[in-house]
């Protein structure tokens, strides 16, 4: 059985079936039986970084400066959500510090929703994460976030 939901838990009984699953909780896993993966990141990056040493060198060359002191883009959702409108003080684009959240996809339709959504199309998230000195790795949908993998991987 391959199970792609990000919960740690098997929300069924795989009974005598091998089990492959990213990221299988200790507690669920059962030796010479399951298969636990690492997390892949979703995104490449080397497009974006291609695009940005190109762009580095077309203004004279040297290596291309990370001119973004912290970003993070991801959706705004009702398991996280108050964690995630807890960092919208920290949005200070003069600055470097980029927090950009969706919430179209989730029936969100007040005002602060809707200049938020703006924002968030403004910017390329492969683009912006390999300008970045740091990217934000906020809780995701399991104990963990392919972001982690991600951010490593722009780097």
């Amino acid at each position: 059985i391959f199970q792609t939901h990000e919960s740690p838990c098997v929300p069924f009984d795989v009974g005598a079936a091998t089990l492959v699953k990213a990221d299988i909780s200790y507690f669920h896993y059962r030796p010479d039986m399951d298969i636990s993966l690492p997390y892949l990141a979703l995104r490449d990056f080397e497009e974006a970084a291609a695009a940005r040493r190109a762009e580095v060198e077309e203004l004279g060359g040297g290596e291309p400066e990370r001119d973004v002191l912290l970003f993070f883009k991801g959706a705004r959702t009702m398991p996280m959500q108050q964690l995630r409108l807890s960092l919208r003080p920290l949005h200070d684009p003069q600055n470097g510090v980029y927090i950009l959240q969706a919430c179209r996809l989730f029936g969100h339709t007040d005002e602060l929703c809707r200049a938020d959504e703006e924002e968030y199309l403004l910017y390329d998230y492969e683009a912006a994460m390999v300008r970045s000195v740091f990217g934000l790795v906020v809780e995701g949908f399991g104990y963990d976030s392919y972001r982690l993998v991600e951010g490593l991987a722009a780097t």
